[in-house]
């Protein structure tokens, strides 16, 4: 599941460099850990019990679909993130039509039809369920950016230069964490 997602994140962030939109390295690195975040909150066996706040989240995550779930919570997440460190939007329809196409590229197309709202009620049950602060490793993240940015120099805004850093930020995340398996 882990390894689909991530296909995901880079899928969502493929488009976005067809779209000219280009977001900043730890946007794309805020996504994967924004991901690993939720799958540690739906493992975790205290969210699971009934009486706790997060039961009702965790619930309606794990009752969707795994194939439906590692696009669209990995969508939801790049949305947190953009949302976070972007000076762009992202509209609930752009997400959609995003959805839309990587589903269609996965061959999914019978996952295709769910309403907006469905976008809406994710993003406030993946924040509701991950007690995430999204700048706890900012100065991490700014450091790598800083190196990426040195290695690549003049190039770094280069539609080959931003295919490449898609490609290594990956790489980095799509082994499977051994504390998520």
């Amino acid at each position: 599941m882990h390894q689909q997602a991530c296909k995901s994140i880079c899928s969502f962030a493929v488009l976005l460099h067809h779209c000219s939109v280009i977001p900043h390295v730890h946007t794309y690195i805020n996504v994967y850990e924004l991901w690993y975040a939720f799958m540690h909150a739906i493992c975790d066996k205290e969210n699971e019990q009934p009486q706790h706040r997060k039961h009702e989240a965790t619930q309606h995550f794990k009752r969707m679909p795994s194939r439906k779930l590692t696009v669209l919570v990995p969508a939801v997440c790049f949305w947190v993130s953009v949302k976070c460190s972007e000076s762009f939007d992202i509209r609930t329809l752009d997400l959609a039509q995003m959805i839309d196409v990587v589903f269609r590229d996965r061959g999914d197309d019978d996952l295709l039809e769910y309403p907006l709202q469905e976008l809406r009620d994710a993003e406030d049950m993946l924040l509701h369920l991950l007690d995430f602060d999204i700048l706890k490793q900012q100065d991490k993240i700014d450091e790598m950016e800083r190196k990426v940015r040195a290695e690549y120099g003049d190039e770094y805004d280069s539609t080959q230069a931003q295919s490449e850093i898609v490609r290594i930020i990956y790489s980095m995340f799509n082994p499977v964490p051994d504390t998520i398996e």
